[in-house]
C-alpha cells in the first residue's frame, strides 16, 4: 500500500464491456489512490471473475505495480447506495472518491481534486467539469444551486476555468470521508435515483462547502445498458417516481424551494420575435410563481429586458433541458385553425393565453 491520502470506490452493474476504461484511467493517475474497491452489482448470471479476462488481469497488474490495493466485492444486488455507504466503512483514507462506471478520469484528477480539497478543512466535497461526449452544455443550462435541480443540471455539466462553490454536486467527485458520514439516503429503492444530489447537499447543510474546479476532466462516456439504465420496465416506473417523490419531499422538509421554470421557444423571425416581446409581460402575469426560460432566434432583440425572473437564451439551449421543442410551433396552431387564427391568438394559444 502506498501513502496515498485516496480510496476510489466503483459500484457497478452489468458493464464489463466498458469498465476497463474506468479502471484503467485509475490506474494511469498521476497522485494514484491507497486502494480501489469494486462492488459488484450484477445480476447473477452476468457476473463474472475479472481475475480471467486478460484486459483486467492486466489493469491489476497496473494497480499492483503502482502499490494500490484492489479488491471486488459481490453485493446482493441490492444497490449503489448501499455500496456507496459500504465503500465509506470500508474507508481507511481521509478522502473518498466515488467514480461511476462509465467515467474516464484524465490521468491528474486526483491529483487536482485532492489539492483543491486539502486547502480548507471545511471543504467538504471537490467535482470537476464531466465532459459528455454527444452534447456541450452551455452555461444557462446548469445552476449551482439545487433549487434549480429539477430544471437545470449541475454545474460540472459545463466548462469553465477557475473554481466555483456549488450546495450539490452530480456523478463522480472527491469527498472528505468525516464529513460524508451519515449523508447518504437510506429510503431510495435500489435505483437510488438523485442520491448524489442528496448525499453532497447534506455535506452543504452541515456547513461544509461544496466546489467544482475547472482545472480537470472527467468524460461520462453514458453506457446505453448497464447500471441503473437497466431499470427500464414499465413496472420499474413506480421505483424511479417514488425515488423523485421521497427527494422532493425531502428537500421540503429542508426549507428548500424548488425554482419553477416556464419554458418559451420561438424559433421564428424577427417580427415573430416582436410579438412574443409584447406578450412577455402577460406571460409572467399569468405564471407569477414562475421563471421565464426564452429560447429564441435573435437574442439580441430582447436587449432590453431587465428581470431576473426572465432569462433569454437560444432555441438549441431550450432543446438541451426538454428535447423535442415542436409543441412551441405556433404556426401549428394557426394551421390546425384553417387559418382562423392569427399570429398574436397562435402566440396566446400555445402559451395559455387564450
Amino acid at each position: 500500500m502506498n501513502n496515498s491520502l485516496i480510496t476510489v470506490e466503483i459500484s457497478t452493474k452489468n458493464r464489463f464491456d466498458i469498465l476497463h476504461l474506468a479502471l484503467f484511467s485509475i490506474a494511469a493517475q498521476t497522485y494514484p489512490p491507497a486502494k480501489f474497491i469494486l462492488f459488484d452489482d450484477s445480476d447473477e448470471d452476468k457476473r463474472v471473475d475479472l481475475r480471467q479476462i486478460t484486459i483486467y488481469k492486466n489493469i491489476f497488474k497496473l494497480f499492483e505495480k503502482r502499490n494500490i490495493l484492489w479488491e471486488v466485492r459481490f453485493s446482493p444486488q441490492h444497490g449503489q447506495v448501499k455500496n456507496h455507504i459500504s465503500a465509506l466503512d470500508l474507508c481507511r483514507t481521509p478522502y473518498i472518491f466515488r467514480m461511476d462506471d462509465d467515467n474516464i478520469l484524465s490521468n491528474n484528477t486526483l491529483e487536482v481534486l485532492l489539492n483543491v480539497i486539502e486547502k480548507d478543512e471545511k471543504i467538504g466535497a471537490v467535482g470537476c467539469f464531466v465532459e459528455h461526449p454527444d452534447i456541450d452544455f452551455p452555461e444557462c443550462v446548469v445552476s449551482p444551486f439545487i433549487e434549480d435541480v429539477l430544471f437545470k443540471y449541475a454545474i460540472q455539466f459545463t466548462k469553465f476555468n477557475g473554481i466555483k462553490e456549488t450546495n450539490h454536486l452530480y456523478s463522480t467527485f472527491l469527498s472528505r470521508v468525516s464529513a460524508a458520514k451519515n449523508c447518504y439516503p437510506t429510503n431510495l429503492s435500489v435505483i437510488g435515483h438523485t442520491e448524489e444530489s442528496t448525499f453532497s447537499y447534506k455535506m452543504f447543510r452541515k456547513g461544509y462547502k461544496l466546489l467544482v474546479t475547472g482545472n480537470t476532466t472527467i468524460y461520462h462516456v453514458r453506457a446505453s445498458e448497464g447500471g441503473i439504465r437497466v431499470y427500464n420496465s414499465l413496472k420499474d416506473n413506480i421505483l424511479w417516481e417514488n425515488d423523485g417523490k421521497r427527494f422532493r419531499e425531502r428537500l421540503n422538509a429542508w426549507g428548500v424551494k424548488l425554482n419553477e421554470y416556464f419554458t418559451i421557444c420561438d424559433r421564428g423571425a424577427i417580427g415573430d420575435h416582436l410579438m412574443l416581446k409584447s406578450l412577455l409581460p402577460e406571460i409572467k402575469k399569468r405564471n407569477p410563481n414562475k421563471k421565464l426560460f426564452v429560447g429564441v432566434t435573435f437574442p439580441e432583440l430582447f436587449w432590453d429586458i431587465n428581470d431576473k425572473n426572465i432569462e433569454i437564451v437560444t432555441c438549441n439551449d431550450v432543446r438541451i433541458l426538454v428535447g423535442d421543442v415542436e409543441k412551441y410551433n405556433i404556426y401549428r396552431y394557426g394551421y390546425e385553425s384553417n387559418g382562423l387564427l392569427n399570429l398574436e391568438n397562435c402566440y396566446r394559444k400555445c402559451y395559455n393565453l387564450l
